[in-house]
């Protein structure tokens, strides 16, 4: 089975682990047969819904928004109904299967609005920058820095941005539903830029933006090679906009590695997320889609805050009640599911027992779980002992980061929040 269904769903591991037996050995049944007399939490049953939909349409199977609504009442309420419909509508758009919006609409009536948001029924024609110039539409492009890119789409409307005048050379190199990837290039330096776009869900409400935007700033003071630090950012126009490297290389989901070296990429990307964490940052939607193996061979981490993980979190309120313990747990998870895709081809003795340990260390540790990760993948890899966490009494201490101020941008701060309007 292929784990990376699992990808930035957040499911805890004993859950995932659960599932994927199901599914193996029941692979026509109902999800509610696999959730049986447990109740997992409300968030972990809607990510487990949403995989389990994504892979069941994968694998030639009928699987619809109304067959989980009819098994778990819980995902009636309308954020996680508009998951799930965001979850199909991927889904579908991913294996080329028709996506008419009046077929939605007859379907889910009262959730009109969010879904002409979701299939970005207002097509853009041309994407506009300031006042004259315009992103050009790349028909067939896509780029290892944009993995899995749909070609770009003509559209009817425009998203007016008034870009910082130091991005030059601008074009569309990769779109799909609700998010636009564009390249251009800083015009004093000459560096390759990326600009990210991601259109925001409806009703999106001040506090809710401000939290966005100081997520992203936050995650620019982030001074690691392997991190991929945004430089500016915006939200206009229910649009997030973050301006960041570009980075060239292979799209991890491009790449076929032996199982050993996927075990090293992996461990390699931990060290990177431990970094963050150390600095009180996370990143939000760690998946195949925003790593990158540069041509140093070594995995880059794109687009931290934004992506559809964060935004969810933010927009839907999972991060009020947990806060930065919430999406700490929501990388250390991604972080497994990414670890489970070699093991699950793996016939080394120990590769059970590495998940299993690795899960705990995320229960018990979260903070210094991606830490933990990695050094039990070296043990793996160097056939030594794979060791249980030891259980700690009371706080793990942090490592407080400090503000990365003019690095790279003499003058100015490195990182610059532009096209804010109040």
């Amino acid at each position: 089975m292929d784990c990376g269904l699992l990808k930035d769903r957040g499911v805890p591991m004993d859950w995932m682990n659960r599932w994927r037996r199901f599914r193996v050995e029941h692979p026509d049944r109902p999800l509610v047969e696999c959730i049986g007399v447990d109740r997992p939490d409300t968030m972990t049953l809607l990510e487990l819904a949403c995989a389990d939909l994504m892979h069941r349409q994968r694998d030639g199977r009928d699987a619809t928004v109304e067959d989980y609504l009819v098994q778990f009442s819980r995902l009636q309420l309308d954020d996680h109904r508009l998951d799930l419909i965001d979850a199909e509508i991927c889904i579908r758009q991913e294996l080329g299967r028709p996506n008419a919006p009046e077929d939605w609409f007859a379907r889910f009536p009262k959730d009109r609005a969010a879904i002409m948001a979701l299939l970005q029924l207002d097509e853009i024609a041309d994407v506009s920058v300031g006042s004259s110039s315009v992103f050009e539409s790349a028909e067939s492009s896509t780029s290892a820095d944009a993995p899995g890119g749909a070609a770009s789409r003509r559209h009817d409307d425009e998203i007016s941005l008034a870009s910082p005048d130091w991005f030059v050379g601008h074009r569309v190199v990769a779109t799909s539903p609700g998010s636009w990837l564009i390249r251009g290039r800083h015009r004093d330096d000459n560096r390759s830029m990326a600009m990210k776009l991601l259109a925001l869900p409806p009703g999106v409400t001040p506090i809710e933006s401000k939290s966005l935007l100081e997520l992203v700033e936050a995650a620019g003071e982030i001074d690691h090679p392997l991190w991929v630090a945004p430089e500016s950012s915006t939200i206009q126009n229910r649009h997030l906009g973050v301006l960041r490297p570009w980075v060239d290389g292979v799209a991890w989901s491009q790449s076929s590695p032996s199982v050993e070296d996927h075990l090293r990429r992996i461990a390699m990307l931990c060290g990177t997320v431990q970094f963050a964490f150390s600095r009180g940052v996370q990143h939000g939607g760690i998946n195949e889609n925003n790593l990158i193996i540069g041509h140093d061979g070594k995995i880059h981490l794109l687009d931290a805050v934004c992506n559809r993980g964060m935004i969810g979190a933010v927009i839907h309120g999972r991060d009020k009640a947990g806060g930065r313990a919430s999406r700490v747990q929501r990388d250390v998870a991604s972080l497994l599911s990414l670890l489970a895709i070699p093991l699950a081809s793996s016939d080394h003795p120990d590769a059970a027992r590495l998940l299993d340990a690795c899960g705990t260390a995320a229960r018990q540790t979260p903070d210094d779980a991606p830490a933990f990760i990695s050094d039990q993948i070296h043990r793996l890899i160097d056939q030594r002992p794979i060791q249980m966490p030891t259980r700690t009494d009371g706080p793990v201490p942090r490592t407080a980061g400090k503000r990365r101020g003019t690095a790279g941008f003499p003058g100015r701060p490195r990182f610059l929040t532009f096209w804010r309007r109040r």
